[in-house]
């Protein structure tokens, strides 16, 4: 664990593991690299169509420091809830309008994004947005229909910051 001046980080510290011989996956076309994740939304919400959405639906179980954060740069946040103790988010509370974005998250990795494929079906004047910074080469990351997708490269791989946009 690290201090610094009232700031706790825990996590992303792997052990050596050695290199693996693979066969590799590829990353996916088009991205772009960032310093963070919370870069990577930040400079997307900037930039989509020139005009950013109304709001940005957040999962209750994601990081508040990164939803303060983003809220702090002009993002309009609210909360929906949905968490790995959920099999899917509760819907009811995802209430969003034509023009607003929403961030979809897939905790550890263990999720297939089915719920979210339908949604967003359903949903095609929302800007879908996915966050597998747990899994970036899940079946679901690599098969994705989101507008967007991100991952912050720090929480799976022994890097110590880094995130792609595609």
């Amino acid at each position: 664990m690290v201090r610094l001046k009232g700031c706790t980080e825990i996590g992303s510290e792997f052990h050596w593991m050695g290199l693996p011989q693979g066969p590799f996956l590829p990353w996916p076309k088009p991205l772009v690299f960032f310093s963070a994740g919370r870069d990577a939304v930040l400079s997307l919400w900037n930039t989509l169509q020139g005009i950013p959405p109304k709001k940005l639906f957040v999962p209750h179980y994601f990081c508040d420091e990164v939803a303060k954060w983003w809220s702090m740069q002009g993002i309009c946040i609210c909360r929906y809830d949905h968490g790995p103790y959920y099999t899917v988010p509760n819907g009811n509370t995802l209430q969003v309008s034509a023009g607003d974005a929403v961030l979809a998250v897939n905790y550890f990795g263990v999720q297939d994004g089915e719920w979210w494929a339908k949604w967003r079906d359903a949903n095609q004047d929302v800007v879908l947005v996915e966050d597998h910074s747990h899994d970036p080469m899940s079946t679901w990351a690599r098969n994705s229909t989101a507008d967007f997708a991100f991952a912050s490269l720090r929480k799976t791989l022994p890097v110590p910051d880094g995130a792609i946009l595609w």
